[in-house]
């Protein structure tokens, strides 16, 4: 975001010495266009004249935002009409919903606004959210961006509003930067699931017994036993005898072996594709993310929460979402060391309950060789990024 109209040669006309700027909007959004405009049609005498270029901002400021954008008008209708229609995305206090003409943006109505979406206002306003100009300027951030409040309201008639403020109303709906990618563990936790037998749309009792059967050889007899279960269970064995996946193991039944295999290979194989495209991202992404994390800002990175985290793996760079701004609740969710819980995050450890790691299923020797490959990867480039105290010698810790 631009908070001052800069004159490379020379002279800074305009600085501004407000803490906070309106995020990607505002008077200072308006300021950087009309300064683009009249420095590209003037002469070079604009560096002799700077008031000609303040008056001229003035002129555009003033003429500029008395007008409503045409994506922003009609609030009431664009809102009633969205929320009627298919969310993007839910959250335990949120829905997300995609908003028309703007492919930028992403519609957050709170539950309890949405329970009372039929009575909203007809006339309401954009109010801008304000942040540190740092803040604002880094693509990374999902931040919201507007506050819809109704005109005539007090908040309307602020020019911007900080997100510590905005998240004090009740039944909030809000305007948030839409951020691109996809999470870390996408490709294959659906995999994951169906191994486990844990489907939406319903249980499979064989996959169930047959997932916790290998969880339960992983932990008791280890990798090479497990890798012999899962051998028999893709030559469709039933029933393993006593003694058969090493000396002290019992008797134990296979159901549907031949499904669980292949579920246990789509898994595995979407997982050790998810780490090689990770561990191919550009350290400058690794870097921009690891100086967003660590960057000074009013609000935590909740990492608690896998789903906060997006790889862009078509762009090649991470982007994150639904931060903390309330310091009451920052014991909850902060990380003394938040890049080390970027790296659990990248390689699968906390994306279910079910699993601390997808990595406690991966047994088979070639399976293992390839995600301790990828992983290292990962984790010296994270190391790269990070200062010392950050840095990990295991992508696992």
């Amino acid at each position: 975001m631009i908070n001052s109209v800069t004159n490379k040669s020379n002279n800074n006309f305009i600085t501004s010495k407000s803490r906070v700027t309106p995020a990607f909007t505002g008077k200072a959004h308006i300021a950087k266009e009309a300064a683009d405009v009249f420095i590209s049609s003037a002469s070079k005498e604009v560096e002799s004249f700077p008031q000609k270029l303040i008056n001229f901002l003035k002129t555009q400021i003033l003429k500029k935002a008395s007008k409503t954008e045409p994506w922003a008008k009609n609030l009431q209708e664009k809102i009633l009409t969205i929320t009627k229609e298919g969310s993007d995305a839910a959250g335990k206090d949120a829905i997300v919903f995609k908003f028309p003409g703007r492919d930028d943006l992403v519609l957050r109505v709170e539950k309890t606004a949405l329970e009372k979406i039929d009575t909203l206002p007809k006339d309401l306003k954009l109010i801008p959210v304000s942040y540190e100009k740092s803040v604002a300027e880094n693509e990374h951030f999902g931040l919201p961006l507007y506050f819809v409040a109704e005109k005539g309201s007090p908040l309307s008639k602020l020019d911007a509003i900080t997100p510590q403020e905005a998240l004090k109303q009740p039944d909030k709906i809000m305007l948030l930067k839409k951020m691109t990618g996809v999470h870390p563990s996408e490709k294959y936790y659906e995999s994951f699931i169906k191994m486990q037998g844990l489907s939406d749309t319903a249980a499979d009792p064989e996959m169930i017994v047959n997932s916790r059967i290998l969880n339960y050889i992983i932990n008791k007899y280890g990798p090479q036993a497990s890798t012999k279960y899962l051998e028999k269970c893709k030559e469709g064995v039933s029933l393993l005898e006593e003694g058969t996946l090493c000396k002290d193991s019992g008797k134990i039944e296979i159901f549907n072996g031949k499904e669980f295999y292949k579920n246990y290979r789509d898994f595995v194989n979407n997982y050790i594709e998810t780490l090689k495209q990770i561990s191919e991202i550009p350290q400058n992404s690794f870097n921009n993310a690891v100086d967003s994390i660590l960057s000074k800002k009013d609000f935590i990175l909740d990492f608690q929460h896998t789903n906060n985290t997006f790889v862009d793996f078509e762009k090649g760079e991470f982007n994150f979402m639904d931060f903390v701004f309330d310091k009451t609740m920052y014991p909850k969710y902060h990380c003394e060391n938040p890049v080390k819980e970027f790296r659990n995050v990248l390689m699968g450890k906390w994306f279910s309950g079910l699993c601390s790691s997808p990595r406690n299923y991966i047994v088979v020797p070639e399976d293992v060789k390839a995600v301790k490959e990828y992983s290292k990867i990962i984790n010296e480039k994270i190391n790269t990024a990070a200062p010392e105290r950050f840095r990990s010698e295991s992508p696992f810790r």
